[in-house]
């Protein structure tokens, strides 16, 4: 889980690096809950149960198979034939397709706590990853106004408007 976190904080922070000429669309919060979707190796494993649940239900509706036997010795009775069909109790086929079912509920609600907590992660993963970008963006244009600002101080001191006190930074 934390894996695919990380892979969607490195493709946000990788966006953010690539050059103006270079960088592809940025990527939104959907494309990032859908891209983390499809490479959860939990979520995959939780649907790839759901498949077993379901075929454990299809087993548990069939009844029992009849069982024959054929032995053969080498003293009198000779041959022996035997057949067997195992009579279940009255409900306990039900019961048994009841269990399944109640498997597959649980295989689902487990997929959609993956799924949710999927979600959770990588939403607080983008906006804190969008958040940084934008104090970086606003730290370069604070950066920018004060080399601004000192260009500025040093200009008005060259040309004689302020004494050098006055152009220093505070």
């Amino acid at each position: 889980m934390r894996r695919i976190v990380a892979i969607i904080l490195g493709l946000l922070i990788s966006a953010g690096r690539a050059s103006a000429q270079d960088t592809p669309p940025p990527l939104t919060l959907d494309e990032a809950i859908a891209l983390a979707m499809a490479r959860s190796p939990d979520l995959g494993a939780a649907r790839l149960r759901q498949a077993i649940d379901e075929a454990r239900i299809a087993v548990a509706r069939e009844y029992p198979n009849p069982d024959l036997r054929y032995e053969r010795e080498k003293e009198a009775p000779r041959d022996a034939l035997s057949a067997a069909q195992t009579i279940e109790l009255p409900g306990k086929r039900s019961r048994r397709i009841a269990a399944a079912e109640a498997a597959l509920h649980t295989g689902e609600a487990e997929t959609a706590r993956a799924e949710a907590e999927i979600r959770a992660n990588v939403t607080s993963a983008f906006y804190q990853v969008s958040d940084a970008q934008r104090r970086a963006e606003l730290t370069a244009e604070l950066r920018a106004l004060s080399t601004r600002a000192r260009d500025a101080a040093a200009q008005r001191y060259e040309v004689g408007d302020v004494s050098r006190l006055d152009s220093l930074p505070m």
